[in-house]
């Protein structure tokens, strides 16, 4: 479990170094005294968190792990990634996600000796997302952030789904400072690509493909499998036998195969800048944007009144 949800407290005693989203700076003040004074907590997995394996199944936000102190770490190239999923009660304005980043094997100990926790209590995070929405609950307003480059090779929930690509100048993970680290600051200068090269097949024009009762139904469970060549980065899916390949674009001015590639994404800013529609005033994502849900169904208070067991059983079975 990442370590931003572990509880991080002084040596030796119950106080907190960090309550909510803030520091406690009569515990520590500064990057060296933090680092000194402050030790992270085990996790009692299914008691406080609710994360709990049952056969091949995981839920909540987890790593893999290759031994009790090091990452599983994966070559993606010419390799391809399979995984079952059921989202049938993923509902609107929440996420089930893959993610690819550069962490390190152990999690940073090697780099980091001052870093007695390790792999083992999820630390080395980044991604190329510095700062969340004002709508995140958990949303922190620190001074520094890690950043990364990021594959997202899959975000979905029971409506929609898409991959995306997430570059850097650099493969590894950097320190961010100040505004430049909040992707929705105006000011704010990244390093990285921050809105990526993504493929949404609804967003793109085909509405018919993906979702409950459609080609793929989402009300039941499914396998998806992403290939990685040189060239492009290809998704089909599997659901009672039958193969899906992933259909091509609608628009016009697209390449005409699904999947990710460098003649795709040098064509989306354009593209983006023509098509990419505004909320309506009912609040409903338009035709050509990422999925049907209203924009409310965004904020984690509506989520959470209106889907109360929202998270279903999420398997990841993978190959490689």
């Amino acid at each position: 479990m990442d370590a931003n949800w572990r509880w991080l407290h002084q040596v030796g005693s119950s106080k907190n170094c960090f309550s909510g989203n803030t520091w406690e700076e009569s515990v520590c003040n500064s990057v060296k005294n933090c680092t000194d004074t402050c030790a992270l907590e085990g996790a009692q997995y299914a008691q406080v968190y609710g994360v709990k394996a049952a056969n091949d199944s995981v839920s909540l936000k987890l790593f893999l792990m290759e031994s009790k102190t090091r990452y599983e770490m994966f070559t993606l190239m010419d390799n391809e990634l399979a995984f079952d999923i059921d989202l049938s009660t993923v509902e609107c304005g929440i996420n089930s996600a893959l993610d690819f980043v550069p962490m390190d094997p152990d999690g940073g100990q090697a780099k980091y000796p001052s870093n007695k926790a390790g792999a083992e209590c999820g630390t080395a995070y980044c991604d190329q997302l510095q700062a969340g929405p004002e709508t995140d609950d958990f949303l922190g307003k620190g001074r520094m952030g890690a950043c990364c480059p990021e594959f997202r090779g899959w975000d979905s929930n029971s409506h929609s789904f898409s991959m995306s690509s997430h570059t850097c100048p650099d493969d590894g993970l950097y320190i961010c400072n100040g505004y430049s680290c909040d992707s929705y600051d105006e000011r704010a200068i990244s390093k990285c690509d921050r809105w990526g090269c993504s493929y949404n097949l609804y967003r793109m024009g085909n509405t018919d493909f993906y979702g409950k009762g459609k080609k793929v139904d989402t009300a039941r469970k499914f396998t998806v499998v992403t290939q990685f060549d040189q060239d492009k980065v290809t998704q089909f899916f599997i659901q009672d036998g039958q193969k899906f390949d992933m259909p091509g674009p609608v628009w016009e001015g697209l390449p005409k195969e699904g999947g990710l590639s460098a003649n795709m994404c040098s064509r989306q800013p354009t593209l983006d800048s023509v098509y990419y529609p505004p909320y309506d005033s009912e609040g409903l994502v338009g035709r050509e944007s990422g999925g049907h849900c209203y924009v409310e169904d965004n904020d984690p208070a509506f989520v959470r009144n209106n889907y109360p067991n929202a998270f279903g059983p999420v398997g990841s079975t993978v190959k490689v």
